[in-house]
């Protein structure tokens, strides 16, 4: 909280007297936060013991030395119209001269100054703003993508980006096994300074009884922005119930091969059968005993 300047109250006898009085005050707030694309206050205001009656002449906000809004002989300017006070209607009669951010940046973030100049005297203070921009739903992929089978090894990604300041990816099974330590994360900062997040976790034996993962994305305060989940897509001979049906069908297909070629030979032996009976008739009746006339 930044005070006035200095005032001789009084001079007795060979000694000056030198009090400071708090004639007015800026009360702003030391940190405040804002949301990417989305409008953002820095809160500051006047105070002192006479603020009610207090005229405010001129009010300079500054950002790393540089004047973004500034309101001097009952003119408000500003290089960017994003500068505003945070009440449109402001009068010199206002205390409250807060800085607003329209559709706030990355490139908004850092030190503010502030300073007032009254009828009853001059302050300044310094605050600041950090912003914070949310992260995209993650995207998941996986290789192989389909038809995966027991104990394949497969690489399950996961893609988060156009957060800040950077975040952190976890990675989760469906009962809820933390694998974060088994995954490799990248964290790249792009041209307009967000952060891309790339997320790598390998399934060194893949297990049916394991279809699910979970992927995570947590902020710089390691609160949970956004999550996305994704199953493996085993191949379908790979299914127990699948299998078992193939393997009935199968069973089915050579029973019923073993039956006709059964029939067959069956049928084949019953033929021979009845020709060699017929065959050995035929012998017999054609033989002509000793003797015989006709």
């Amino acid at each position: 909280m930044a005070l006035s300047r200095c005032i001789c109250l009084a001079i007795v006898g060979e000694f000056t007297l030198l009090f400071c009085a708090a004639m007015v005050q800026l009360n702003c707030q030391h940190e405040n936060l804002g949301i990417s694309r989305q409008n953002s206050m820095i809160n500051c205001s006047v105070k002192g013991a006479e603020a009610s009656d207090v005229d405010i002449g001129v009010v300079i906000w500054k950002k790393d030395q540089t004047t973004v809004l500034m309101y001097y002989s009952k003119t408000i300017k500003t290089n960017d119209p994003r500068f505003q006070f945070a009440e449109q209607n402001w009068d010199t009669r206002n205390r409250n001269v807060s800085l607003l951010v329209t559709d706030t940046r990355l490139v908004d973030e850092g030190q503010y100054q502030c300073q007032v100049i009254t009828d009853s005297g001059e302050a300044e203070e310094y605050t600041s703003l950090k912003v914070h921009a949310r992260y995209s739903k993650p995207v998941m992929s996986s290789i192989p993508k389909n038809d995966i089978r027991e104990n394949m090894r497969v690489e399950i990604f996961c893609n988060a980006s156009g957060g800040y300041p950077a975040g952190v990816i976890h990675w989760y099974d469906q009962y809820n096994t933390n694998w974060t330590r088994s995954a490799e994360t990248d964290v790249v900062q792009t041209e307009d300074k967000l952060f891309k997040l790339t997320s790598k976790l390998t399934v060194l034996q893949a297990s049916s009884g394991f279809l699910g993962y979970r992927c995570v994305v947590l902020n710089s305060k390691r609160q949970q922005e956004e999550v996305a989940e994704y199953n493996l897509s085993f191949a379908l001979d790979n299914d127990p119930e699948i299998t078992a049906q193939a393997g009935d069908r199968h069973s089915m297909t050579i029973t019923a091969v073993l039956v006709v070629v059964g029939s067959l030979a069956c049928g084949l032996l019953i033929l021979m059968l009845l020709r060699r009976r017929r065959s050995q008739r035929y012998q017999q009746g054609s033989e002509v005993p000793a003797g015989s006339q006709f």
